[in-house]
């Protein structure tokens, strides 16, 4: 990484061009130990550079700072420190006001006779900033920001500043720095070496038609003289004379004890060379008769002046360069955006520019990060910075006060009005945020996806395989007429057509729950199982409905209502255990609606018991969601639904069973109470109540490792889209957006997300889409010889695919684990998340090499291919077909 800005935030040749490089030139290593942060080497030690080494000093890196000059002292008069870059400094840990600074109290207008215009004190209107707006002598804000970056006080290592060092050439590829060693060069005259690096970055100043006089009056000069006493008798007063096509900008610095001076006029007065760097001697007589038709008392207040440091530089300006970045290189300050002086925003806008590289540049940045982060940091800046500068063109050009063309309010408030800090700290997060779409997102969602069992802030997978469970089952015959009044819509029916049902009460305690710190909770629920869902295409899915679940915490109640449609609520749910007897109380606020035991329980075989949520080996789990819309009483937003398949779930954590109880009498109490004890759940626990227990038909408790996520609940996750006939884009709903799978006897399941007949693909009247709804209910074999597939595969842990071959150009995309590509010459390629491969005809297997611990899905792994014909596949003169005899449970390709 490279970067540069100038000194002090002003165009026209401050000196000190800054930059900043992270590589392994002659400057820096490239990257130090992993807890030493990145190396940044910064070109130029003014005011911007110093106060990029200090933002990325307190964030953890190495910093080196190259300075061409000896740096014994910054030139210059007084800077504005206006709220958006003041805030930026206190941040830093830099307070002007301790440094000579005075606030900004006052804004007084005049023409050039002397006419007042206005008069505006500012202790009321800067009230709505959050930080002050203040007014510092240059040297002394140059000072403090050098003794802060060498300083081995405060935050971070000291950095280290090298004076008499140029930089010559830099190399944005590899962050390498080069010097010419003491040799001495004048400032960057916007010439810089590193803009010439970026894209774009070849551009040449011009003038912008105006030159500015420059210089400091001490205030007690103005106070002995009657004539301008009045112009200095007001603490912190910003005073500005408009002529026509030139003006005088004054106000305090130094704790009111200078007045600075800023005589911008048309650059033919007083021929200023533009190649020249700002420190340019200036004539006092040539000033004084560029402003001689001003009020004589502003005459003779400039003519104190000392001749021999009055400057002259002719204000530059530049046309927009298209990108700030190559690499790791990244300019920013003068280097990125000239600007001229009329709103004194120059040097707060550098300054803004190295708070948003600090923060896309935390601890823990990679190298290989850097050229992202700093194509970020740009995306952040550019439109605010180009925005501001182009204003201050506006506000240079010859306008009469008052111009309707010149917002003064609306300008103030935009620069004033924000923290670089803050906007790009979010700018950051929403960055990290959307490298992953797939995160968990529910309210609030004012502060980022949300943690829960399925994943971290960061949205890395939570692996659940340490966690423990306990489950308390009571599987018991019951009525399925009355059972049926639960199921919350016509597309849920008993498997068996028999008025006899059966259901289970079960009770699980979690523990060692590293999304809960190690914490964990209970849950009981009621199962009713051999019950069949008929989707919208017919596909009948088998499974237990979940109801109810009552849980004792509430961050997983939210977090399975809203990521996973679960039918939550809360209660109390105390446990009893003893070496022969377990016993269970559910309960709200002291009132107990249910009672549960399980009496003489001894230890049996483990055996092939799964400990699948409900105490019973059920294919999967179904709920339903509903989301009520907002505003509208009796309407939902959303409800379906959700399919927990344990095969799914068993891919992701797999659980260990490792001690099962079973008792000999069991017993469940249930008691609906009344609205005044419950009055969040009556209408539960008498419904509950309400279920007769014919027999109970088994009862244990089973222990043992790694807790399912639950996050293979699964619905829709196809989505075709057509047009209606008047041309409007939509959602085609005429067939299930579920993806339908085949499992085949290696446990391999093909998911088929959709097919064509053809290719190139007739999608007229949905031709295609009435194709693929044909495949759905009589499955393709592997390719479509006049069409395509797309399809995903899940292969099971360690599994190894028999040789085959298909005719056609299969795209192949890993999705989750890892994958080997075996062809059959012996050449494998292990593919990981997100690679790609291009199978080519070729007799080929695919190796689940995916590690069963850490990987967070349980050892299994995700393949997406799309499938496309080949007019023919010939190689050696012998045609080559197709060959997946060998896979069981898949037919010839069509």
């Amino acid at each position: 990484m490279t970067a540069e800005t100038a000194s002090n935030g002003h165009a026209n040749g401050a000196p000190g061009a800054n930059g900043l490089a992270n590589g392994n030139g002659q400057v820096a290593a490239s990257v130090a130990r992993k807890d030493e942060g990145l190396h940044i080497v910064i070109a130029g030690a003014g005011i911007g550079g110093l106060s990029a080494a200090n933002f990325l000093r307190q964030q953890g890196h190495r910093i080196t700072v190259l300075e061409q000059s000896s740096c014994a002292l910054e030139v210059g008069a007084a800077v504005h420190l206006a709220p958006n870059c003041n805030g930026l400094l206190r941040r830093m840990g830099l307070y002007a006001e301790n440094v000579g600074a005075n606030k900004t109290e006052y804004i007084t207008e005049y023409k050039s006779d002397g006419t007042l215009l206005k008069h505006v004190p500012l202790a009321e209107p800067n009230k709505i900033w959050q930080h002050p707006w203040h007014l510092i002598h240059r040297v002394r804000l140059h000072n403090e920001l050098k003794r802060m970056a060498v300083s081995s006080e405060g935050k971070g290592r000291p950095v280290e500043l090298r004076t008499c060092s140029r930089l010559v050439d830099v190399d944005p590829s590899s962050g390498t720095a080069t010097l010419e060693s003491g040799e001495k060069v004048q400032g960057d005259s916007m010439k810089s070496v590193t803009r010439s690096k970026v894209p774009g970055g070849d551009k040449t100043p011009f003038s912008s038609g105006k030159s500015a006089f420059r210089f400091l009056v001490p205030r007690k000069a103005a106070l002995d003289d009657p004539k301008t006493a009045k112009f200095a008798e007001t603490h912190g007063e910003l005073i500005i004379w408009y002529g026509t096509d030139r003006r005088v900008v004054m106000y305090p610095c130094d704790n009111n004890e200078l007045l600075n001076f800023v005589c911008i006029h048309p650059g033919e007065l007083s021929e200023v060379k533009t190649e020249a760097d700002w420190n340019q001697g200036g004539n006092l007589n040539n000033m004084l008769d560029v402003y001689s038709g001003f009020e004589p008392a502003l005459v003779s207040l400039i003519g104190k002046a000392d001749p021999e440091s009055l400057k002259v530089w002719a204000l530059l300006d530049m046309d927009i360069i298209p990108t700030w970045v190559n690499d790791r290189l990244a300019l920013l300050g003068d280097a990125a955006h000239p600007f001229t002086p009329h709103q004194g925003q120059g040097a707060g806008v550098a300054i803004e520019d190295t708070a948003s590289l600090a923060v896309v540049l935390p601890l823990g940045t990679k190298p290989e990060e850097v050229s992202e982060r700093l194509k970020l940091y740009e995306t952040i800046r550019y439109e605010r910075a180009h925005r501001i500068q182009d204003v201050s063109r506006i506000m240079g050009r010859d306008l009469t006060p008052g111009d309707s063309s010149c917002n003064m309010m609306e300008f103030t408030n935009y620069n004033f009005g924000h923290d670089e800090w803050d906007n790009s700290t979010q700018a950051f997060r929403k960055h990290q945020w959307a490298k992953d779409p797939n995160m968990f997102w529910r309210m609030p969602i004012s502060f980022g996806p949300m943690p829960g069992p399925r994943q971290n802030f960061e949205g890395k997978p939570r692996t659940a395989t340490h966690s423990t469970f306990c489950t308390a089952s009571i599987k018991f015959k019951t009525s399925a007429t009355l059972l049926k009044n639960l199921f919350p819509s016509p597309s849920f029916s008993f498997a068996s057509p028999g008025t006899v049902a059966y259901a289970s009460f079960s009770q699980t305690e979690l523990n060692k729950m590293e999304w809960l710190g190690g914490s964990g909770y209970r849950h009981l629920g009621l199962y009713i199982h051999g019950v069949q869902y008929t989707m919208k295409n017919g596909k009948v899915l088998n499974g237990t409905f979940m109801p109810i679940l009552f849980e004792s915490l509430a961050d997983p109640i939210v977090s399975g209502r809203e990521e996973l449609g679960m039918p939550k609520l809360y209660c109390a749910l105390d446990v009893f255990k003893r070496s022969n007897q377990y016993r269970l109380s559910a309960s709200w606020q002291g009132a107990s609606f249910g009672s549960f035991s399980w009496e003489g329980l001894e230890d049996v075989d483990p055996g092939d018991d799964k400990g699948t949520i409900g105490g019973s080996d059920d294919d999967g789990i179904i709920v339903y969601r509903y989301i009520p819309r907002v505003g509208d009483r009796g309407k939902a937003d959303t409800e379906h639904a959700v399919f927990v398949p344990h095969a799914e779930e068993s891919k992701v954590v797999p659980s260990k069973v490792k001690s099962v109880k079973k008792a000999s009498n069991a017993s469940v109490k249930l008691d609906g109470l009344d609205w005044e004890a419950l009055p969040t759940l009556h209408h539960v626990a008498s419904r509950l109540a309400e279920i007769p227990i014919y027999e109970v038909v088994a009862a244990k408790i089973v222990e043992g490792e790694g807790v399912p996520d639950v996050s293979a609940a699964r619905r829709n996750k196809r989505f075709i889209t057509s047009h209606t006939p008047d041309g409007k884009e939509v959602f085609d709903t005429s067939i299930s957006e579920d993806v339908p799978y085949q499992r085949l006897p290696d446990g391999a399941e093909f998911g088929l997300c959709y097919a064509t007949s053809q290719f190139p693909v007739d999608v007229v009247n949905d031709k295609d889409v009435r194709t693929y709804e044909n495949y759905l209910s009589d499955l393709p074999g592997i390719t479509i010889s006049t069409g395509t597939v797309l399809r995903i595969v899940d292969m099971m842990p360690g599994a190894l695919s028999p040789m085959h071959r298909t005719v056609s150009i299969d795209y192949g995309v890993v999705l989750e684990g890892e994958v080997e590509l075996i062809l059959n010459s012996g050449e494998k390629r292990v593919m990981k998340r997100g690679d790609v491969s291009i199978q080519r005809g070729t007799n080929h297997a695919w190796r689940n090499v995916t590690k069963a611990e850490g990987g967070g899905n349980g050892g299994w792994a995700r393949m997406m291919y799309v499938l496309l014909p080949v007019e023919k596949l010939e190689v050696g003169g012998k045609v080559l077909g197709e060959d997946t005899g060998t896979i069981p449970g898949v037919r010839s390709s069509d």
